[in-house]
């Protein structure tokens, strides 16, 4: 889910309350929600680990190959989320944490292959054997590594700041291979190999990149109301390694409709490391919530939205221009002699998410909330980029719900719970079509495929995990 912000939550509490902790009550993940609410740790060393026991995910692209051939994937993960230290020192109004908590974690990996019979060369009597191949990955995983304080101030305010040094890994994989070719006899043991036709495409990259996100935040508290508002500071990248990328095209012994050879053309382009410049952005963003107390505190309301900034088109992955990739007479009708750099975009986002408490009993507490998770990507093949290549993904929007119980004993604290997450969109652009291909389409110059149409569409189902513990360490001197 490259293309969203709210993917996941951190901490376990956090997560039960939909991440709706801009105004306060994100107990160690504050360091992330809003570092001006780190002064409401208990006093001492806390140390929390909040772990994902597993996620479920289950992919359904409908039509994404043509109508009826079908994508599904399904992926099962097992991960520690989150892990923080903080530190609220006997004397003083400023409090400190630590955390490394992963961001976002995905892995979709898919496959098509079928062989049919079509009548897709008509320059030869009958059907032939259709053969297509389809493959896609996409794997992306960003850890937050942060340091932040937060200091209390007179009036019911405080403030905070955090840095964070993000570190992320992209690889990503799409790929086609069509062919189609005429049996001499019905044995289907020998054929004419002047009767292959064959079209294929490649894209593929991959990379790490280390950048640096910082927030800063501001909190109020008055009587049964409480206030947080986050800036997020847009990422400042450091350095990047891994880089690799290639792209490739081949069509062979394709005819137009009149019967006669299309050109046959192979253009490759593979680049590393010092070739390639590599930078996925992370937005300005601005949050903010409130929380509302009932009954003396024993029900609270809870409430954030959060505002992600657009980000104009840029070169997520540059790539050096070199026009040996191909024949000179099939380079100059290139749109783009920038062949292997990969585009990206973002639209504005934004997000909201309710949660709601209710203290059962003084030591045990029921969380529920509801969050959205909208795509930041909506339109990629917009003007704006200007025929540039870019990674193909399913923008889809996503909503999530999720409850547990907190559970309180002594100063520490022990969170269960769980998340349902739906996902849908619809008259998507197909990745290809291995319906009744035809031999070639002079407007689209796409070969051994049908066209291809809006009429792909996305469902996606997650379940979720979770289990934490937050425990607190004072000493006997602290106490006094």
């Amino acid at each position: 889910m490259i293309n969203h912000y709210w993917t996941q939550n951190f901490n376990s509490t956090s997560s039960l309350i939909g991440g709706a902790v801009v105004a306060g009550d994100g107990e160690n993940s504050s360091i992330y929600y809003n570092p001006a609410t780190i002064v409401e740790m208990e006093q001492g060393s806390n140390v929390s680990l909040a772990a994902n026991l597993f996620s479920w995910n289950v992919y359904r692209n409908y039509n994404a190959l043509g109508t009826g051939n079908n994508l599904y994937n399904t992926n099962f993960q097992v991960q520690p989320q989150f892990v923080s230290f903080t530190y609220k020192p006997p004397k003083g109004n400023v409090s400190y944490a630590f955390s490394v908590l992963t961001r976002i974690k995905e892995d979709l990996e898919t496959d098509f292959a079928s062989s049919q019979d079509y009548n897709v060369l008509p320059n030869y009597p009958g059907k032939e054997m259709y053969n297509s191949l389809f493959s896609y990955r996409n794997n992306y995983a960003d850890t937050w590594v942060g340091f932040g304080l937060g200091q209390k101030l007179k009036n019911g305010f405080s403030y905070g700041v955090t840095l964070f040094v993000s570190a992320s890994g992209l690889t990503y994989h799409l790929g086609y291979n069509t062919t189609a070719y005429k049996f001499t006899d019905s044995s289907f043991t020998q054929y004419d190999h002047s009767a292959i036709a064959q079209s294929a495409y490649e894209e593929s990259m991959k990379f790490y990149q280390y950048r640096i996100i910082s927030k800063l935040g501001l909190a109020y508290k008055h009587d049964k109301w409480r206030f947080g508002l986050v800036i997020t500071i847009p990422s400042l990248n450091i350095f990047s390694s891994g880089r690799t990328a290639s792209r490739s095209q081949l069509q062979s012994n394709i005819r137009n409709e009149e019967g006669q050879l299309v050109s046959e053309y192979l253009i490759f382009s593979v680049q590393e490391k010092k070739q390639l410049t590599a930078n996925y952005k992370y937005p300005f963003a601005a949050s903010f919530g409130f929380i509302r107390e009932f009954r003396n505190g024993d029900q609270k309301l809870y409430f954030t939205m959060e505002y992600f900034n657009k980000i104009k088109p840029y070169s997520m992955l540059g790539a050096e221009i070199n026009p040996n990739i191909t024949s000179p007479q099939v380079y100059d009708t290139m749109q783009n002699k920038d062949y292997l750099s990969f585009a990206y975009k973002a639209d504005p986002v934004l997000n909201f998410a309710i949660g709601y408490s209710w203290k059962i009993k003084n030591e045990l507490t029921f969380l529920n909330a509801f969050r959205t998770d909208f795509s930041s990507v909506q339109n990629l093949t917009s003007s704006e980029l200007n025929g540039y290549n870019f990674m193909k993904t399913a923008t889809y929007n996503v909503y999530h719900y999720s409850a547990g119980i907190n559970f309180n004993w002594k100063k520490n604290t022990f969170i269960a719970g769980g998340e349902f997450s739906f996902g849908y969109t619809g008259d998507q652009p197909q990745f290809a079509n291995f319906n009744n291909p035809v031999e070639y389409n002079s407007e689209t110059g796409v070969a051994l495929q049908g066209p291809q149409q809006n009429n792909a569409y996305l469902r996606y189902y997650g379940v979720s995990i979770y289990i934490s513990a937050t425990l607190n360490f004072i000493s006997k001197k602290n106490k006094e």
